[in-house]
């Protein structure tokens, strides 16, 4: 049985970033959900690893933004595998 990619690697994660706009010093720094796709190995046997990019920046306008993204990070994760039903 192979376990599925949303626990052997999750590919969404939260963390703090800069927010390049004209804003005062202590508002600068946003929380990005950032997504990083699963290692793959390559035909050498060697293990690429993708950057991580931030998908959604949560600006400090946000009440809570660590919060907020961590909990989008949360969803994601929780769902990222399942195929969408419409």
């Amino acid at each position: 049985m192979t376990t599925p990619a949303s626990e052997a690697h999750q590919c969404w994660s939260a963390d703090q970033t800069a927010y390049l706009r004209n804003l005062d010093p202590e508002d600068r720094i946003a929380w990005a959900v950032l997504y990083q796709s699963a290692p793959v190995r390559t035909e050498s046997g060697s293990t690429s690893h993708s950057l991580n990019f931030p998908v959604p920046i949560v600006s400090a306008y946000a009440n809570e933004p660590e919060a907020v993204a961590r909990r989008v990070v949360e969803i994601l994760n929780r769902h990222w595998d399942e195929e969408p039903t419409q």
